[in-house]
């Protein structure tokens, strides 16, 4: 009895539904971020979705089409479309062509003009990947000797 209830469970878990991992914006900004997704047949999307600064906005990319109906499941490597995405960040248009790539990269930095730039980090975390979105740079002294730092236009 305990062989089939496993062998149950088993099933059922084979049978749950495989859904990709969401994306997000975490904006630090201190402007309220506004962005829109490419979807598969690469057009944007015409509404503009909405971040406020200090929060966390969640998302995801629709599934490629296939043939017939739904979307088709692919994995990994088999992946072919790129999940792109449209930053409007008071009026400058930031735009990154292929999230997934920008992970294992340095942060990127985008000039707003007028002395404000914005700095973009893409970091993988346990449930999501997060498009980490702040207008400073943390600097840390982790030796003995002091030291001062400049910014220059």
């Amino acid at each position: 009895r305990d062989f089939s209830l496993k062998k149950s469970m088993a099933a059922n878990a084979a049978r749950a539904l495989v859904t990709t991992l969401p994306y997000g914006i975490d904006n630090h900004t201190g402007i309220t971020t506004y962005f829109s997704l490419k979807s598969g047949d690469g057009s944007i999307e015409k509404q503009r979705r909405q971040c406020n600064t200090g929060s966390i906005e969640y998302f995801r990319f629709e599934f490629p089409r296939g043939e017939g109906m739904g979307g088709k499941r692919v994995y990994g490597q088999d992946v072919k479309q790129f999940k792109t995405i449209e930053l409007c960040i008071e009026q400058k248009v930031i735009t990154i062509d292929h999230i997934d790539a920008e992970v294992l990269k340095p942060r990127s930095v985008h000039d707003l003009g007028n002395g404000c730039f914005v700095f973009i980090d893409v970091i993988k975390t346990v449930k999501a990947t997060i498009i980490c979105l702040s207008s400073h740079v943390h600097v840390h002294n982790n030796t003995n000797l002091p030291f001062s730092i400049a910014v220059l236009n």
